[in-house]
């Protein structure tokens, strides 16, 4: 009787963890978010170098600030509450990142990210026609952030430069523009670039393609063995050409 009630006991405590833990991470279950959301949502939004963190206290050297009153200097983001979502720490140190910051800090799931792998950019230029501010120390940096945002993909072969260059983006089997690939908001489903082929070594080019992708977000890495890169090779080339034919067409 007495092992019965242990094991009752154990089961009780058991689901209690179970259903604790569940709640929590319902509680902070990640949802898609567009822009318009963060843009309502966000006290602050702006450019900053992460340079530190002490307890989970984040200094932030800001570069550009598009919405909201923030330091012209560096910015002390607190952590948020225990029990809520506003918990995300950046990583790495140095890195430079575009900050959704709302009153209780960084939401899990906000669009905050490295200013590298943005797509808002453009975007928020645009709604935001006069920023509120620029370091005009960190102009330089900014110009060569954004020139790596635009034309460098950082592949399992390094970085490549695609300014100038005829890029077709394979997306686990579909043919997209490099603005339509997902953000790779977390770190658990990261974006990872493959270099397939580059114009020297791809057979068949007819339509003079200069480097080909292959793109998927997945958890796990891993490694694109030779035959499958030859098999997105073909398939590659034969999308591509056949949607330069239907722009042809359509002009």
């Amino acid at each position: 009787m007495r092992i019965h009630k242990d094991i009752s006991m154990r089961l009780i405590l058991t689901m209690a963890i179970i259903v604790a833990l569940s709640d929590k991470a319902i509680c902070c279950k990640c949802i898609f978010r567009d822009l318009k959301t963060d843009l309502r949502l966000s006290e602050k939004i702006f450019v900053g170098q992460l340079i530190g963190i002490n307890n989970n206290v984040e200094v932030i050297k800001v570069l550009k600030v598009w919405k909201g009153e923030v330091p012209t200097g560096n910015l002390i983001i607190m952590p948020g509450r225990e029990s809520g979502c506003h918990r995300r720490i950046l990583f790495p140190i140095n890195e430079y990142f575009i900050i959704f910051l709302e009153a209780d800090g960084i939401h899990n799931c906000s669009r905050t990210i490295e200013y590298e792998k943005s797509t808002d950019i453009k975007v928020l230029d645009s709604i935001f026609s006069k920023t509120l501010w620029v370091n005009e120390t960190e102009k330089t940096t900014l110009a060569t952030l954004d020139y790596t945002r635009q034309y460098i993909v950082q592949t399992d072969k390094g970085r490549i430069d695609i300014k100038g260059k005829k890029v077709v983006f394979n997306f686990e089997g579909r043919l997209m523009y490099r603005e339509e690939l997902p953000l790779g908001l977390n770190e658990f489903y990261q974006v990872r670039y493959f270099l397939v082929a580059a114009k020297d070594s791809i057979q068949n080019n007819p339509c003079g393609v200069d480097f080909i992708f292959y793109v998927n977000q997945v958890h796990e890495s891993m490694i694109l063995l030779e035959e499958r890169r030859k098999k997105i090779e073909k398939k590659s080339i034969r999308l591509a050409c056949r949607r330069e034919r239907r722009s042809a067409g359509a002009k």
